[in-house]
Order: structure tokens, then sequence, then C-alpha cells
């Protein structure tokens, strides 16, 4: 039986991240456990080459991407850095060029005056190019449908495959918690998404504590069709585990 593990926004705090999933019993020696991250898994803190290092040595069959925001605006950077054009200000407060300065052993400074060569920033993302190039848009196991933000608004939520690349960037940015809240659901099936803190759901939906106070809730917030994951892990230093076992 595979047992999944699932987690979201990692943000590359790869210590607290490991330590959650360790407390959890994940084995990455184990065949039957599989790991599944709804997205962000990069920016915001300084491991993000341990945490690089430590997704490829997962076999491939058991580890699955669900693309997040974060994983858009990464490359979203590197197209401005290719044409040498001016670094967008969002790059820099959401962590992204700093990123890409630590898998690259460049220096942040040098990244934002152009003195770097696009050639040798691809080829030092080699190993990040062939990690992500797995990510998939959404991904399903049982009556679960995990996805980052949300599932995109086309017309009808009835079917999942209609929505194309760009339907689905878009949904990223969604707070699942919001959306399930307006009756955007799936009929049969409970959404597991990241990207918005839960504490926001458990305050505002749930009547639980505040959204950042003292009293805040990070823990996973459930309810009839979802589940949320995202535990703000830069503010709370907490990383949620979901673990599911496959039918």
């Amino acid at each position: 039986m595979m047992i999944n593990f699932v987690v979201s926004d990692i943000h590359s705090f790869y210590s607290i991240f490991k330590k959650a999933l360790d407390e959890k019993g994940f084995d990455i020696n184990n065949e039957n456990h599989r790991l599944i991250i709804c997205g962000d898994l990069f920016d915001r803190a300084k491991e993000a080459k341990e945490l690089l290092n430590f997704l490829l040595s997962i076999p491939e069959d058991r580890l699955v991407i669900v693309k997040g925001n974060h994983e858009d605006l990464i490359e979203d950077c590197l197209e401005e850095l290719y044409d040498y054009s001016n670094i967008s200000s969002h790059h820099i407060t959401n962590g992204t060029l700093d990123t890409i300065a630590q898998l690259t052993n460049y220096n942040i400074y040098d990244l934002l005056r152009g003195d770097y060569k696009a050639d040798v920033i691809k080829s030092r993302l080699t190993n990040y190019f062939n990690l992500i190039k797995r990510a998939v848009n959404y991904y399903e196991v049982n009556d679960y449908i995990f996805v980052h933000g949300w599932i995109p608004l086309i017309r009808k939520y009835e079917d999942l495959k209609t929505g194309d690349d760009t339907s689905w960037k878009g949904a990223r940015w969604f707070n699942g918690m919001e959306d399930w809240n307006a009756g955007r659901k799936y009929p049969g099936k409970t959404i597991v998404c990241g990207h918005w803190h839960t504490s926001w759901g458990h305050s505002r939906l749930h009547k639980k504590g505040s959204e950042f106070g003292e009293d805040a809730c990070f823990n996973p917030f459930i309810d009839e069709g979802i589940i949320a994951l995202d535990g703000c892990i830069a503010y709370s230093k907490q990383c949620n585990v979901l673990v599911i076992e496959e039918k």
C-alpha cells in the first residue's frame, strides 16, 4: 500500500521541512512512501541547495511536485536575467533572486548589476531544471485532488483536464479557502491546497484565533471538501505534513 506524505510551501526551509517529515515517519528508502509537494519549493530561506539535493535523491516515481506560483516566479525572474533586463522588485522581496543566487553560486548583487553570464546560470541550474520539468498542474490520489492555490475557473469545475497552463497559472494565486467558502468545490472530492496561510481560514471562517497574533493557528485547515496546508513557514516555522494511505 502506497502511503502519501503531503506538504506545501516549503520555501527553502529545508531543516524545518525535513524534521516535520521525519516526525511523520517518511522513509526515503521505503518503496511504499511517496512525497507530494503542493508547490512553492523555494524562495524565502537560505537552504535552497539542501532542499534541491534532498528532492533529487528521491526516486522519480515517489516524488510528485505540483507547480506553485513561486515556481512561476523563478521562471519569470530567469527570463529577466537571460535578457539582462532590470530585475523586477518583487523578485527581490519574494526571495526569488536570492534562490537563483544560492543555486548558481552567484552573489545576488552581481546578478543585480548584470555581472554574470546567462549561459553560466543555465548550466548551473541544470539540476533544478531536471527537477522542475517534472512538475504538474495537479495530481489525484483516491478522492483527493492536490493543487497549489485552487482549481481554475473553467465555466464549471467538472473537468480539470480542460484547464490549460494559463488557467492553472492564474489559479495558483487563488486563496483556496476563500474559493471553497464561496462554494467553488469539486463534487465528491477533497481538494488539498497550499499558497495561503491556514490561519486565515481558522480565524475568518472557523472563528478560531487571530490571523497573526499569539493565538493564531497554523495547523491544517480542514473542512468538507478542503484541506489547506500552508503553515506560513517563514512566520510560524511550522511545516504541516498530511499522511494519506492510497487505496
